[in-house]
């Protein structure tokens, strides 16, 4: 099973993976890394559980910044196909949960970075297809989860608790927002969830998500389950 977590910033993508990671530990005993490092500067690190020394300090942070888009634009899509499942050792290699993926790359790379446009050198349009074949082909399991939230509820977590090093600018949420749902509707992948976290609290939400989730579960993660409750 794998999921990829998308949505605009601060409407509880990394949230909902955190809830999730802790659920499949006590559910089904399985330790999964939640890979949140698609957008830049945060291309390092495993949170909420972090290795010492993976997260990137302040200078490095800038140092990643201050590189030209075409360097961005490399880095990144090598980090991309590090974490897309192939032939070989997907499995172990990339563990199975994503915030965000090739799908910040589709929206913020472009907005914020200077790279991935249409016919530009790594057009992450192109990328984003070769990526989604690649999951259908080696992870048809894959689940894609839209999480949703007003602009104005963004705007207001955005003021109550700003992140470190934030992506996304107050002129660009609901163009943000409609690109995610462009996104999520163009996808390839087949299994498809949407939360909507705009007047719910994060175990409400979770509990909505695990509902969803029903018709998903592998026969691998159902026996994990039964087998875990005894």
């Amino acid at each position: 099973m794998k999921i990829i977590a998308i949505g605009c910033e601060y409407v509880g993508t990394s949230t909902l993976m955190e809830q999730f990671q802790a659920w499949l530990n006590e559910s089904m005993g399985q330790t999964t890394i939640i890979h949140d490092h698609f957008k830049i500067p945060h291309v390092s690190g495993h949170p909420p559980i972090e290795t010492p020394g993976t997260l990137l300090t302040d200078q490095e942070k800038q140092q990643v910044l201050s590189m030209s888009p075409k360097v961005k634009e490399v880095f990144t899509r090598y980090a991309l196909y590090y974490h897309t499942p192939s032939q070989t050792d997907h499995s172990t290699v990339i563990g199975g949960m994503f915030s965000g993926h090739h799908f910040d790359e589709l929206i913020y790379a472009p907005l914020y970075s200077g790279y991935g446009g249409p016919g530009e050198p790594g057009d992450r349009r192109v990328e984003a297809q070769i990526i989604e074949q690649n999951f259908l082909k080696y992870a048809p399991e894959t689940v894609l989860v839209l999480v949703r939230a007003s602009a104005e509820v963004v705007r207001q977590r955005m003021k109550d608790s700003p992140h470190d090093d934030s992506l996304v600018r107050d002129e660009d949420i609901e163009h943000v927002i409609q690109r995610f749902d462009e996104e999520f509707a163009r996808s390839t992948i087949h299994n498809k969830i949407v939360l909507d976290t705009t007047n719910s609290t994060a175990a409400e939400t979770f509990e909505d998500f695990l509902a969803k989730m029903e018709p998903f579960w592998t026969e691998g993660d159902r026996l994990r389950m039964l087998t875990h409750s005894f």
